[in-house]
Order: C-alpha cells, then sequence, then structure tokens
C-alpha cells in the first residue's frame, strides 16, 4: 500500500567593536550604513533590540580550510596520486585529495575557526553594532536528553536588560532549533520530541513528548513500515512559534496515520499541547500566523491546493483571493502579502476573519520576483514590504524594493559603492525589529567566490 505525500512547500574574528560607516547613495537623502564584510542575518530579540548573526558562506569555509593547511610539511602527491586508482589504499585522515596535509589539531581549530567566524553583533543605543564579548555573552551546554546523550548548546548574548537565548545546532544534527520571537526562550525539535529551553533556568524541559494517547513514535513508525514501507510519521514538523511567543504550531499525523497532516498547538499558558484541526485526509501544511490567533496552512489532497486560515479555537475558513493561483510571499499583524504564478505582481490583502480578504495593495514588480524564506519581508508596524526582484531590463541582475503599503508606492533600492567596490547583485533584505532595513550584496573580489557585504538602510529622508 503507497500513499502520496506532498513535498513541503518553503521551508572574524577577534570581539571587537565595529564601528558603522555612513555612505551617500543614489537614492537622495537616503542613508546607509556599512555593518560589514559578509552575510549577516537577523535573530529574533526582544523589543527593538537587534542581534546579527554571521551566515558562513563558501568563500567563509574556503578560507577557514585554507588555515587549516600545515603548511610546514611537504604534500604528498604521489601517493595521492596513486590512491586515485587504487581503491584499497589508505590514506592518513588528515591528507587532501591533492596530497596536502592538514594541522594535526585540524578538528578543534575547525570549530574554533567556525565559531570565530559566525561572530554576532549587536546594536548600541548609538546605532552601533559590536560584537558580543565575553562579557557580553556566554555558551551553555544544555541536556536535552541524559540517556540518549542529547543535547543542545545555547548562547544567552545580554544587550542592556535583555537577555537573548540564540540555540546551536550542529551541521549533521538530527535536531532544529529556534529562538522565540521575544529572543527569551528558545525551542529545539527532533524527529519524535520537542524541548522548551527557558531564559530564566537555563534548562530544558519536554513539551512534545514521543508519546500520544498511549501510543509511542517507534509503535507508530512500526505501524508505517507495515503500511506503507516507509516511515511516514510527521511527529512535529513544521514547527512555527507564535508572534506573542505564548504558542507554537505545528503540524503531524500522530493522530493518525492515515488522515494526512492536522494541526497542534502548544501553549505557553496551559503548558499542554491540543489538535486544533485534524487532517481527516488532507494534509495541512503551515505558512506562518496570520495573527496571535490564526495561523495559515496549504490545504492539499491530490492535486488540490487551498489556502485556509486556522484558528486556535479550530476554525477554518477558506480565502479567496484577487487571483486564482496564487504563490504565497508572507504573512504578518493581520496581512497576507501573495504574488502570480509569473511572480510579477504584489497583492497584500488584510484578514478580517471572512474569506474575503481586505484589498490593501496591488502593483507591478517591474520585473520577476526571488522570494526567500527565513526572512522579514514585512516591517515592523506591516506599512512597508521589501522583496528581490529580476529587473525586466537586466536578466542577469538582483535588485530590491520597497513597497509602501499606506502610501500606495515604491522605492527602487540603488546600492551605495564601498571602497573596495560592490556588486549590483541583492541577495537579500530583511526588516530588524528596530525599523531598519538589513541589505546583503554581493562584494567585488578577486576571486570567482561570491562574498557579500551587510548594509543598514534607513530608507529616504522625508521631504
Amino acid at each position: 500500500m503507497k500513499r502520496k505525500i506532498p513535498v513541503l512547500i518553503g521551508t572574524m574574528g577577534a570581539a571587537i567593536a565595529l564601528c558603522l560607516v555612513t555612505y551617500a547613495a543614489t537614492n537622495q537623502g537616503a542613508s546607509w550604513n556599512k555593518i560589514g564584510e559578509g552575510y549577516y542575518s537577523d535573530v529574533s530579540a526582544a523589543g527593538e533590540t537587534v542581534v546579527l548573526q554571521r551566515v558562513l558562506t563558501d568563500k567563509d569555509y574556503a578560507e577557514i580550510q585554507q588555515q587549516l593547511i600545515d603548511t610546514n610539511r611537504t604534500p604528498d602527491v604521489i601517493s595521492a596520486e596513486r590512491a586515485k586508482d587504487d581503491p584499497d589504499m589508505v590514506l592518513p585522515d588528515n591528507m587532501l585529495p591533492d596530497g596536502r596535509f592538514l594541522k594535526e589539531n585540524w578538528k578543534e581549530l575547525e570549530q574554533q575557526l567556525i565559531k570565530d567566524y559566525q561572530e554576532r553583533l549587536v546594536c548600541d543605543q548609538d546605532g552601533v553594532y559590536r560584537a558580543v564579548t565575553r562579557q557580553g555573552g556566554e555558551t551553555t551546554s544544555v541536556v536535552l536528553d541524559k540517556k540518549e546523550g542529547l543535547t543542545i548548546s545555547i548562547e544567552r548574548i545580554n544587550v542592556g536588560d535583555e537577555t537573548v537565548l540564540i540555540p546551536k545546532t550542529e551541521e549533521g544534527s538530527m535536531l532544529a532549533s529556534a529562538t522565540m520571537p521575544d529572543g527569551k526562550n528558545a525551542i529545539a525539535y527532533s524527529d519524535q520530541k520537542m524541548w522548551l529551553i527557558r531564559g530564566e533556568t537555563n534548562r530544558a524541559e519536554v513539551i512534545v513528548p514521543n508519546t500520544y494517547q498511549g501510543i509511542s513514535y517507534n509503535a507508530l513508525v512500526e505501524e508505517s513500515y507495515q503500511k506503507y514501507g516507509e516511515n511516514a510519521v510527521l511527529w512535529c514538523g513544521q514547527v512555527t512559534p507564535a508572534p506573542d511567543s505564548q504558542k507554537i504550531a505545528y503540524a503531524s499525523n500522530k493522530n493518525n496515520l492515515d488522515g494526512g497532516y492536522s494541526v497542534f498547538l502548544y501553549d505557553m499558558n496551559t503548558e499542554s499541547e491540543k489538535l486544533i484541526r485534524p487532517g481527516d485526509g488532507f494534509f495541512y501544511l503551515i505558512v506562518g500566523w496570520v495573527d496571535t490567533e490564526n495561523i495559515l496552512c496549504y490545504k492539499i489532497k491530490d492535486d488540490a491546493r487551498t489556502f485556509v486560515v486556522i484558528g486556535t479555537d479550530g476554525s477554518e475558513t477558506a480565502l479567496n483571493f484577487s487571483i486564482s493561483d496564487v504563490q504565497m510571499i508572507a504573512v504578518k499583524n493581520g496581512l497576507i502579502a501573495y504574488t502570480n504564478p509569473d511572480n510579477d505582481r504584489v497583492y497584500v490583502g488584510r484578514y478580517q476573519k471572512t474569506g474575503n480578504l481586505m484589498p490593501v495593495y496591488e502593483g507591478a514588480v517591474g520585473g520577476s520576483l526571488r522570494l526567500r524564506s527565513g526572512v522579514n519581508e514585512f516591517n515592523g508596524d506591516g506599512t512597508k514590504l521589501a522583496l528581490v526582484y529580476v529587473p525586466e531590463n537586466g536578466p542577469y541582475q538582483r535588485a530590491a524594493k520597497i513597497f509602501d503599503l499606506e502610501k500606495n508606492e515604491q522605492e527602487k533600492i540603488s546600492l551605495p559603492q564601498s571602497t573596495k567596490g560592490s556588486g549590483s547583485n541583492v541577495l537579500e533584505v530583511s526588516w530588524t525589529n528596530a525599523g531598519d532595513l538589513l541589505v546583503v550584496a554581493e562584494a567585488a573580489t578577486d576571486t570567482d567566490a561570491l562574498a557579500y557585504i551587510t548594509w543598514q538602510y534607513n530608507g529616504k529622508a522625508a521631504t
């Protein structure tokens, strides 16, 4: 017996002060500040606190590997060449395919270099981003499952009177993690459990156990193999914290292996999980929270797909859009942004507890959108939308626009030129909770490896 399961739709240095450098831009009155070389992304934090994390790129990994090579040891090119034709030949663990050797302590050194490159920046009261010092943050190992030896690293960053928790999972780990929107707690989850790490105690507690209504995860997996010949169990997937940090939504089929994907909710106040919308043969895939009481979901069965809003009370509302075929962009503060199959128009509607969205904005992109996951397309109060697109007259370029929903205007962002030069392509734009726009753009380099510069854009000055 086989069944069709839909594809889930989309999911250095030393601690020194980094002073922002202001640049004049081609936008009249626009304010640009260079945050730093590299690709930085925003981490959820409390209030207007902004914490940035450097994301490692291929160029960073290449630089790290270069520092691991033992330049004092002569490469064994002959053995490396022989190994290409002799699969039974055993080479030292620290030998590269070209015969060069890594340093004896390369594993420990690699971990330290990765940690150094993945620096955190915090924005102080003067708007200056500074690297987190030892005094400003600490990393601890939190035990999730003592029996299984399962742990997770939690970095605590102190910013003024606030402490922000940032979970760090190792590459290849069975765990996934996220910071709650208020930055005060973190969650970690595997294919069969979910934990909450509370900031005040720095301890983990199981909030979604591996048993549901007397049936364990392992027993359900065994049933799945008997029925489908594969592990089709989704215990807690598509985990999405609510914007008020008081609830966590997730999809699962642990209530009915044959019933599609259902929507579950963990309530921080009652400290309990509940099934709020059974699948009943449909696959509910979580898009995001429309507001603190409503969740936007795909509802899929075979080739049919609709969008519905699931209330925390279990209600379901099917949505009607301005166009028949919808590609979702983002949801926030009751607003739902979407585009057409050609990705060349932006639509924004407001959810009013009925299927008909109140029109808020509609406009042509002037090209084709390039959407990215894990970014804040809407600003804090939901008055602006920032998106990356490929211009109609520049098929090899990537630019960005701000769509002002109140003024019904568009602003094309023109990148400033740094002292080292910068490329014309924008990789990513994302609003911080302080109201600024992070713009990650390609930087000019002397090699083929892509490099990036991260900017802080404050928009046009009022006229």
